[in-house]
């Protein structure tokens, strides 16, 4: 079992390595990612999505040690049709310095795009503009993303190697609302039915790197006799091959905000020559997760730069299967939307 830290840690120590007193899971930031030296290995990204079951979008800020990347991407979930728009600041030159602890601000400003995260207590300001997003209009998107009382934040520490380590920050079925713009058309993300999840990172990454990732989120009731049970929010983090054998994992079942952490490394299985087949992902050596997941839309993007060479193949669609919570509980999963994919980096 992974080690659950409940006071403040600093990730590195003073010569850049690894404290090994970092090492564990946190419910709640706790962790202060200090990294330095180690150039061109440092890697930090902040990432926001904000969904309903008909759009989803993104919003993202990385810093890659060489180069700031700045990335939106709209999906309209219905008709597999994806709009998306990147930027990119070489050597960071005009970029902002991204933060050390996850509840932090953060702004990126060019003459192009404009992304600010703003965390405000008990709710993050996300907002977007960004010029020629879709044949010659601009995009503009604001959206508050809540953070209930008793709502938990994963935390974990990664040691990948004697070199590389990474911690990562998951939230995920945070209620949210807002709208964007582009045009005439305005898109609402209404309150009740828009969710939002957050990737926070920060490490020392290897020149290659390969993981999958899925998330999912929504309203579930469970059957129980002839009777129903009150309806839960459901929220799920899945991650692969990057922790296998490091003895962390970033795997997690969010139930009303209550985090319940997997252990257990999963196994992803899928078909690399046609990613629209179904996906299995489950613990093969217990009963706690076992999901397929049903692609409908599919994102693929591709960057391809004398440093930085990396492919995204991210599905949308739905997840169907069960879990089962530390205390035993079994949850039937049915129609649950959500995303997964598979990502490979060179950078």
């Amino acid at each position: 079992m992974e080690r659950e830290l409940t006071e403040p840690a600093s990730l590195c120590r003073a010569d850049g390595t690894l404290d090994p007193d970092a090492v564990g899971w946190t419910r709640r930031p706790l962790h202060r990612c200090n990294l330095s030296g180690h150039w061109p290995r440092k890697k930090r990204w902040n990432c926001w999505s904000v969904f309903t079951e008909r759009f989803l979008f993104s919003a993202s800020i990385a810093d890659l040690d060489y180069a700031t990347v700045a990335r939106v991407y709209l999906v309209d979930l219905t008709r597999d049709k994806i709009i998306e728009r990147s930027t990119v600041l070489p050597l960071g030159i005009g970029g902002p310095s991204l933060p050390d602890h996850v509840e932090a601000s953060l702004s990126l400003r060019t003459k192009r795009a404009s992304v600010t995260m703003t965390h405000e207590g008990d709710h993050t300001s996300l907002l977007v503009a960004w010029e020629n997003f879709f044949e010659g209009d601009r995009l503009s998107a604001a959206f508050r993303v809540q953070h209930p009382d008793g709502h938990e934040n994963l935390g974990v520490v990664v040691p990948m190697d004697a070199h590389c380590f990474a911690y990562t920050s998951r939230n995920n079925a945070l209620p949210a609302q807002g709208r964007l713009r582009f045009g005439y058309r305005e898109i609402p993300f209404d309150s009740g039915s828009a969710f939002a999840a957050c990737d926070f990172g920060r490490g020392i990454w290897p020149r290659r790197g390969l993981w999958n990732h899925g998330a999912a989120c929504g309203r579930i009731i469970q059957r129980g006799g002839a009777d129903d049970v009150p309806e839960h929010l459901l929220g799920l983090n899945l991650g692969g091959r990057w922790t296998d054998g490091t003895g962390a994992t970033e795997n997690a079942i969010w139930l009303d905000g209550r985090l319940h952490k997997i252990s257990e490394d999963l196994l992803w299985e899928y078909d690399e020559a046609d990613l629209r087949a179904p996906w299995h992902v489950y613990t093969p050596r217990s009963s706690t997760l076992d999901l397929v997941f049903t692609p409908t839309a599919l994102r693929a993007a591709r960057t391809d730069a004398s440093l930085l060479r990396c492919s995204a193949h991210q599905l949308f669609g739905h997840y169907f299967g069960s879990l089962r919570n530390p205390g035993g509980e079994t949850i039937q999963v049915s129609d649950l939307f959500g995303w997964a994919g598979e990502y490979r980096t060179l950078w």
